[in-house]
């Protein structure tokens, strides 16, 4: 609290000149609230100055007679000995000073200027750094644990990140006059990392040079696999698992589970009884193991340790290193097992060329049948189009009995029917047009019979080692029951039959 006595300070030499507020801007704030007979007549006051604790404001509350005028020389001088001398404000000196205002109130005198903080550079991700599952609700409620989402693809020339330079702030001044400096923001820099590129003249967005998984590496830098690699199982962390490109799983496939990928996977572990579906090749280094539910479906080719009660269709060759137990496989190939234990028992093995095993059936004769030279394709169009001649035929038959039977009656009866010349002409002709689809259809079934059997004859199944009774060769359209254990065989298609002879790797054709 400070007591002015009157005219103490009067005048504007009376305080230090350090406000922002020069002496002629004073002289002519007092001109505009009194006059120079006023002036002496100014009465004392008491005031009470509080400035804020951060320093970027202060009030003033003054107490003096009212209708009394105060003066704004002497109101500054408080002020200054409050060492207010920044972001002093005009219109409440004028406010204070006037003769009709209401005493007793604080009222805001001087503010000064908070600082502008910087801000730091950073990156905006357009990916999530460090994506969470999120288990699907159907229509109905149930939730689906395997659909989890996890992995991020993204698409060739796709933008992924966007950096964000960074701020200088601005620098602030407290009501004493005391400067306040702010420190310019940190830098931060977006690295391009493998198949992720820059364009020219623009270092602050970062674009996808191929298709891929995206992901932030360890040291800050962004990139796009082509090769979306699994540090463990696929199971209920992962969820199902869908790719455009290739897949490399370090751990194992859990039974239920799905993996779908356009281009090669390969699984250092097992697969369960779990659903693949692969648009390259396949390597499973350990093995499958199912219950018959699940079906593996590769359009390359498939390299496989064992494989037990699975379902396997192949569009390639499929190898499999030691063996093949009570499954089902199907190639567009060859099925190899020529290393390892190389063994068959049990279950159908059907391939378009040549089977090669060490070992086919057991000593327990489990029946076990192999196809090679198989072509279901081939076979369905030459059956369908046999059942289409077989009832074709019986139907010319049925027509030919009714032609029969009118010519008879038309020369048998008195008389002629009405309608009967027509009648025989239509079924004679219809007859007669049939009679060119059948010798047409003939010539279709008798090519793609020959065809068949051109390719048929260059397909074989070689046993190294042992083939048991209780083992079906089949070759095109012929078969052959092993009825004794017999050591080093080829089997191969002759005539419509299926032939053993000796094992020769000359004979094969792969």
């Amino acid at each position: 609290m400070i007591d002015e006595e009157k005219n103490s300070t009067d005048s504007p030499d009376g305080g230090e000149n350090q406000s922002p507020i020069s002496e002629e801007e004073l002289r002519e704030l007092a001109k505009n609230l009194y006059s120079e007979e006023d002036e002496g007549d100014v009465v004392r006051f008491t005031s009470d100055v509080i400035i804020s604790e951060d320093g970027y404001s202060a009030h003033i509350t003054i107490d003096a007679p009212k209708g009394s005028p105060i003066s704004v020389y002497r109101i500054h001088d408080v002020l200054a000995r409050e060492k207010i001398i920044f972001g002093i404000k005009k219109e409440a000196l004028t406010l204070l000073a006037s003769k009709d205002v209401p005493r007793g109130v604080p009222v805001l005198i001087a503010e000064g200027i908070r600082p502008l903080e910087s801000m730091d550079g950073e990156v905006e991700y357009l990916f999530q750094r460090d994506p969470k599952p999120k288990v699907r609700v159907d229509a109905t409620g149930r939730v689906d644990y395997h659909e989890v989402g996890i992995i991020q693809t993204v698409k060739a020339e796709q933008l992924i990140a966007i950096r964000k330079p960074p701020t200088g702030g601005r620098s602030g001044k407290r009501v004493t006059g005391e400067e306040i400096d702010t420190s310019t923001g940190k830098e931060i820099f977006l690295r391009a990392g493998r198949n992720t590129y820059f364009k020219p003249g623009d270092n602050n967005r970062l674009y996808a040079k191929s298709k891929g998984c995206v992901r932030a590496g360890r040291g800050g830098e962004i990139e796009v696999n082509k090769i979306y690699t699994i540090d463990g199982d696929i199971d209920l962390r992962t969820g199902n698992i869908y790719f455009d490109g290739s897949v490399h799983i370090r751990g194992s496939v859990r039974a239920g589970f799905r993996v779908v990928t356009t281009e090669d996977l390969e699984i250092s572990g097992v697969v369960e009884d779990a659903a693949l579906h692969v648009g390259g090749n396949l390597m499973i280094r350990r093995g499958a193991v199912g219950s018959g539910k699940r079906m593996i479906q590769v359009v390359g080719d498939t390299h496989i340790r064992f494989i037990e009660n699975q379902k396997l269709v192949c569009n390639g060759d499929v190898y499999i290193a030691e063996a093949a137990l009570n499954c089902e496989v199907i190639s567009g190939g060859s099925i190899i097992l020529e290393h390892g234990k190389g063994v068959i028992i049990g279950g159908h093995i059907r391939a378009k060329g040549n089977i090669i095993a060490r070992t086919i059936g057991n000593v327990h004769y489990t029946r076990t049948s192999v196809y090679a030279g198989y072509r279901p394709q081939m076979d369905d169009w030459i059956s369908e189009i046999s059942e289409a001649l077989d009832s074709e035929i019986e139907t010319r038959q049925k027509i030919q009995e009714a032609i029969n039977i009118m010519v008879k009656n038309k020369y048998t009866q008195e008389g002629e029917s009405e309608g009967t010349d027509y009648y025989l002409m239509t079924l004679q002709k219809i007859s007669s047009e049939m009679d060119v689809w059948v010798d047409q259809a003939r010539a279709r079934y008798d090519e793609l019979f020959e065809k068949r059997n051109e390719e048929t004859k260059f397909c074989s199944i070689r046993v190294i080692r042992k083939v048991y009774p209780g083992v079906y060769a089949h070759i095109g359209e012929g078969r052959r029951k092993v009825d004794e254990e017999v050591s080093g065989t080829l089997f191969v298609y002759r005539n419509g039959r299926v032939i053993m002879e000796e094992s020769s790797r000359s004979r094969l054709n792969f």
